[in-house]
């Protein structure tokens, strides 16, 4: 007697009334790509807020910049 290699054991949750969650080949890609997303928004994010912290150092470092906005305040203290 040849055994059915394709055979597989009942599902226990079946066994008791509950729908078994369909996970297979059709799912796992969709679920791993939508990780994948999630952690590279997570890393942009993280990229966005570095930058603007640079933009911020370079205002801040920025001897133009100092001057423009000393002559500004200047300026606004006259009006």
């Amino acid at each position: 007697m040849e055994k059915d290699q394709g055979a597989q054991a009942p599902c226990p949750a079946a066994a008791v009334g509950v729908a078994p969650r369909v996970t297979g080949p059709e799912q796992e890609p969709a679920a791993e790509v939508a990780a994948w997303a999630a952690e590279v928004a997570a890393w942009a994010a993280v990229a966005v807020a570095w930058a603007a912290v640079a933009v911020a150092w370079a205002r801040a470092r920025s001897p133009q910049l100092q001057e423009r906005a000393k002559a500004m305040h200047q300026h606004q203290e006259w009006t």
